[in-house]
């Protein structure tokens, strides 16, 4: 969950549904420099390790939603959708 109300949290979902609780590890919480409160980030790689279910005949549909931030500025959001056959 973002600590500010205009920033997004990251999320995935399979097939629409959410990761469970638990599924994400802890963000870290980090001042940076255009912000005057802390934010949650992950930081280098994130790993989610996955089992996709089977589909069948049907495409599983994996979507990422996430805001990448430097140090200096959060760019605008962005929805990824990825496909496994």
């Amino acid at each position: 969950m973002p600590l500010e109300s205009d920033l997004i949290a990251t999320g995935l979902s399979i097939n629409g549904a959410p990761l469970p609780a638990g599924a994400s590890p802890a963000p870290v919480t980090r001042k940076l420099e255009f912000s005057p409160n802390p934010l949650a980030l992950y930081e280098g790689t994130l790993s989610l390790p996955l089992s996709l279910p089977d589909t069948g005949e049907k495409p599983t549909e994996i979507h990422l939603a996430l805001q990448a931030c430097s140090t200096e500025v959060c760019l605008q959001p962005e929805d990824v959708m990825f496909y496994r056959w």
